[in-house]
């Protein structure tokens, strides 16, 4: 599980306290459906309790983009989002989702102010990882970099993707049949390995 994730390690309640101290509203969502708008001043925050959701920007043309992601603990919601914004920002599920939505409120007075403090770092933390990707020159150091930063994630050279592929060639900004070539090369040069949605840097 993303070491950032609420449910992580040290922090205060596993699933079954939080749904017991703070009564968060609880909904499921379907692949493809969508969660919810972020805007400016939102006082509502989203826990993923199981799926993938994306977060997802749309242009003044009606294309879509993930700009990034969020697994089983992963809080979202406007406050990690810059604001002003070009383009309208959304939450989509990636697959079948439970979601626990409560106030930023809540959050920082059941889960502490330095708590909540880093998790909006930790929302710093991940634009800044998707910008790095977007900045490289090549297909390979798109993939390299997210790569990497996965294996750090995990503490683990072989670890699942989070994305399917066509997810990942749209998140890096590449095209997918691009990308699944440029896969190839590197599996074919011992640079990773690829086995069932699986990744292994050697």
């Amino acid at each position: 599980m993303n070491k950032n994730a609420v449910f992580y390690g040290m922090f205060l309640w596993d699933k079954e306290e939080l749904e017991r101290r703070l009564s968060p509203q609880r909904r499921s969502f379907r692949k493809e459906e969508v969660i919810t708008r972020l805007e400016e001043g939102e006082k509502q925050a989203g826990i993923v309790k199981k799926g993938l959701v994306y977060l997802l920007s749309t242009n003044s043309e009606g294309d879509s983009v993930i700009l990034d992601y969020y697994r089983e603990g992963d809080v979202f919601g406007g406050r990690l989002i810059p604001f002003p914004t070009v383009n309208l920002y959304y939450i989509g599920a990636g697959k079948a989702t439970d979601v626990y939505f409560l106030s930023w409120n809540e959050l920082k007075t059941h889960f502490g102010e330095n708590r909540t403090d880093r998790l909006l770092q930790a929302g710093v933390n991940r634009s800044l990882l998707h910008a790095d990707i977007l900045a490289q020159r090549t297909i390979r150091k798109k993939l390299m970099t997210y790569f990497r930063a996965q294996a750090i994630e995990e503490e683990a050279q072989t670890f699942e993707l989070p994305l399917s592929l066509t997810a990942l060639a749209e998140y890096i900004a590449v095209d997918r049949s691009a990308m699944m070539r440029e896969l190839r090369k590197m599996s074919n040069e011992h640079i990773i390995t690829v086995q069932k949605g699986s990744i292994t840097i050697l």
